[in-house]
């Protein structure tokens, strides 16, 4: 029944709170809104907003659109709902840049100098609470336990046991008993692992 009016008259329905005229309306615009969002996703992720966001904004721009509307505006409902869409998610992206500027430009550099003879600068203050820390050995660390993960997930979990067992100091003949295995099937295994590391 709904879907032969025109939107003036789905809007005229919507404005005597019938609720149907207004999913009507949504339904029929909704790829309208959608393909907004979707052209200002790529911009607003650099801002750091959300799909969901923008989507609030197009939502809330399609609202305003319904409220705002008048025939006697000489334009039609569908530009003037693409311009209230348009023009929420652009204020979103707006105070979303606002806030990232704010933020760069409210923090302090660590380069910065902090003595009147410029040889003391901010980072020189900041002390390590802990005396073990080396950034270059917790690089390296890190870079080896990435490395050790990424060859181990070559491996079947019979292999990564063994070579668990081979790095403790076990011998063929223990490894084979721990895991109930004869001892040529752990020399097999430990074949294929040397094979595995080199190919990795």
């Amino acid at each position: 029944m709904y879907k032969d009016f025109n939107d003036h008259e789905l809007l005229y329905m919507i404005r005597q709170k019938d609720e149907v005229a207004l999913e009507i309306l949504l339904k029929k615009y909704h790829n309208t809104i959608m393909g907004i969002v979707y052209g200002m996703f790529r911009y607003a992720r650099l801002l750091r907003i959300s799909k969901d966001e923008l989507y609030s904004a197009g939502m809330m721009g399609f609202v305003q659109a319904v409220e705002c509307y008048r025939e006697d505006m000489n334009v039609s409902f569908y530009s003037f709902l693409k311009l209230c869409v348009d023009r929420e998610c652009r204020s979103l992206a707006r105070k979303n840049r606002g806030l990232s500027y704010s933020l760069i430009s409210g923090s302090l550099s660590l380069d910065m100098t902090i003595s009147e003879d410029e040889n003391l600068y901010l980072i020189d203050t900041i002390a390590c609470t802990n005396p073990d820390f080396d950034p270059q050995w917790q690089f390296r660390f890190n870079e080896a336990k990435r490395s050790l993960r990424e060859k181990l997930s070559h491996m079947t979990p019979f292999e990564v046991k063994v070579v668990v067992y081979r790095m403790e100091g076990y011998s063929y003949a223990e490894i084979a008993e721990l895991c109930d295995v004869s001892v040529k099937a752990v020399d097999n295994a430990l074949q294929r692992i040397k094979k595995k590391l080199g190919s990795v």
